[in-house]
């Protein structure tokens, strides 16, 4: 496997013919890629995004612990865009150009120079409340246009995106003695479950925004699993935003809910009746895995102990709607 660098990247295009000598190109090495090298390639006439799929990750904030993951993903993030394009009315995903098996490298379509990262967008209190609908209508499509279809789980049956993603919430399950039992029992609904595709990475350090709509990045922890992940995950983020920024929880929960009314307003099949249920857990489980798993965000270094008490306070409520979810998690966050 060659690993690309910025060093050597151009003569990687000029091998496989995605550039020509006499071309002029701006090569620029990107940010956000913790186990993956990105790389954006602009000429007078094209320009396009090449990732190479990484064993081992490089950012050793995020991942606290050495990890060798799976380079299997890199089969099931391209087979994951190519099915979006081929099923989604509007795919909000780049669309791939080429693939190097070998190099576990793939070329993809770029977004404009001046979008924006939803996440750092939220951080400034800019919140695109029509963005979270979108986002939420994207969600249930996904989940509706895979609904039961067995090919599509025949395609995705061996991808390690489940693997990936519980990388990232389960290590925390050892913090919790009292609760340690029944958040694996409830984590195992995750791998039971299997109803659709399912991304279990829609998250706002994931969305580009620009043109007035989105691009959803990254796909390695794509599965066919239970759509209710999806779900918990997405509104785990915009509670850990509450925490974090407390004077703007108001917008962060209207998010959350407007999220959650996209999704509903779009999905085509009959939600499980424990779903709700099943989406507030993963929520929880995420939220404590974000500070207390060997994979953690650094923004949240300094609100550890807000984090547990309300991840834990949600796990144990016994909200039925998402309503009765967001009036709790609101009274916590002070």
């Amino acid at each position: 496997m060659l690993l690309l660098t910025k060093q050597n990247i151009k003569q990687y295009l000029l091998d496989k013919k995605l550039l020509k000598k006499e071309e002029k190109a701006i090569i620029t090495a990107l940010q956000g890629g913790n186990v993956n090298s990105i790389f954006r390639i602009k000429t007078e006439t094209k320009e396009f995004v090449i990732k190479q799929t990484l064993e081992e990750p490089q950012n050793t904030k995020v991942f606290l612990k050495p990890l060798k993951l799976s380079m299997d993903r890199n089969y099931y993030e391209i087979k994951t865009m190519e099915t979006v394009h081929s099923l989604l009315s509007e795919p909000n995903v780049p669309k791939i150009l080429f693939s190097d098996p070998e190099n576990f490298v793939m070329g993809m379509t770029a977004v404009s120079e001046d979008a924006k990262l939803h996440q750092q967008e939220l951080f400034e209190g800019k919140f695109h409340f029509d963005i979270a609908y979108a986002l939420g209508n994207f969600t249930a499509e996904l989940h509706s246009k895979t609904w039961q279809k067995p090919e599509i789980e025949a395609l995705f049956s061996a991808s390690p995106g489940l693997d990936l993603r519980a990388v990232t919430i389960t290590p925390a399950f050892e913090k919790y003695p009292t609760h340690k039992k029944i958040f694996h029992k409830a984590f195992l609904k995750s791998r039971k479950n299997k109803c659709c595709l399912v991304d279990a990475d829609i998250t706002q350090k994931n969305i580009l925004l620009h043109d007035g709509t989105f691009t959803k990045l990254d796909f390695e922890t794509v599965h066919y699993g239970d759509p209710a992940l999806d779900v918990g995950i997405m509104i785990a983020h915009y509670f850990l935003l509450a925490i974090v920024y407390p004077h703007w929880k108001k917008e962060y929960l209207l998010c959350a809910a407007l999220y959650w009314q996209g999704y509903q307003a779009s999905v085509t099949f009959k939600m499980p009746d424990l779903f709700f249920t099943n989406m507030k857990n993963y929520c929880a489980m995420m939220m404590i895995g974000r500070v207390d798993s060997d994979v953690v965000l650094p923004w949240l270094d300094e609100k550890h102990h807000e984090v547990r008490e309300v991840a834990v306070g949600i796990f144990d409520s016994e909200c039925n709607n998402l309503r009765e979810l967001l009036s709790s998690v609101e009274k916590r966050i002070t």
